[in-house]
């Protein structure tokens, strides 16, 4: 089932998740929704606060076709390199960070709760994870590139941070006329 995503101006977005503590049919049945939810909205990432819900858990998948390898695209699953198109869709159920690099890359983002708004946003450029799977299962995940960076964006959108809180100043400035529109849409919506 496709569900609403909820767009720059909605409270739940500055909501921080809550811990999962069950893992049952009612998760797969959310983890589910959520991931024909991001297919159908040509995304790569999208955290429970985006449909909603204040949780800790978010869905990845980069959607690289099969004959396309990005060099950056790298991840060691459980202490064991992978191949990177079989972690996915990846279901990251209580996330947290374990490490993170010093080394840092700028890369412009966007965020289905912000359509059509884009901006540089520094991340680190390799991390290391642990969080649970859809039975419970701990697991950790170290992962670099656009696997690492979506990382960070679906874990600060869990904790109510949103990308545009780690943009520039002067970047954000030449967007505040496109966000203040957004939010008043946003707002009218949430009246009616």
């Amino acid at each position: 089932m496709i569900l609403q995503v909820k767009k720059y101006g909605d409270p739940i977005l500055r909501t921080k998740g809550k811990l999962v503590k069950e893992f049952g049919f009612e998760l797969k049945e959310l983890v589910g929704n959520m991931l024909e939810t991001m297919y159908e909205a040509h995304g790569i990432g999208l955290a429970a606060q985006q449909v909603g819900l204040a949780l800790q858990l978010s869905v990845i998948d980069l959607q690289l076709p099969p004959d396309t390898r990005e060099t950056e695209l790298t991840a060691v699953y459980d202490s064991k390199e992978t191949p990177i198109e079989l972690l996915f869709p990846l279901v990251l159920i209580n996330p947290s960070i374990v490490e993170a690099s010093c080394e840092k890359a700028f890369h412009e983002e966007g965020c289905l709760s912000f359509p059509g708004t884009w901006g540089d946003v520094v991340r680190a450029k390799w991390l290391t994870i642990k969080y649970k799977d859809l039975q419970g299962h701990e697991h950790t995940l170290g992962a670099g590139g656009l696997l690492a960076r979506c990382i960070q964006h679906e874990m600060d959108h869990l904790n109510a941070v949103l990308f545009i809180d780690r943009l520039q100043k002067s970047e954000l400035q030449e967007l505040k006329p496109q966000l203040t529109k957004l939010q008043l849409n946003t707002k009218k919506q949430l009246t009616k």
